[in-house]
């Protein structure tokens, strides 16, 4: 085999990269349903968040999808609001939000 086959391609995503986008993309609707606004809203929701807390989307769409089904027993949308906020916007012992 020469050293061209043996080449991975950057470009070809990673089951990694699959995983991270899948759970972004998860994080995203739950986004759009508790504030109820579109995909690109989320999206830029999402970005802005986690630049502000310097950390990165992936990161904290698996913070979120980890720590917001333990917050709670209660399904009601505005407790779920409520668990989100604090997860997206306050410094909390997870180290998730921005600071204020």
């Amino acid at each position: 085999m020469s050293d061209e086959e043996n080449t991975v391609d950057p470009t070809t995503p990673t089951p990694e990269y699959d995983r991270s986008r899948a759970v972004v993309e998860q994080v995203k609707g739950v986004v759009m349903l508790v504030y109820g606004i579109t995909a690109e809203r989320a999206a830029d929701l999402l970005r802005t968040c986690s630049q502000d807390s310097n950390i990165s989307t992936a990161q904290l769409a698996e913070r979120i999808a980890t720590c917001l089904p333990t917050l709670s027993d209660s399904s009601a949308l505005w407790d779920t609001r409520v668990q989100l906020n604090r997860i997206l916007l306050v410094p909390d012992a997870h180290g998730a939000g921005r600071a204020r």
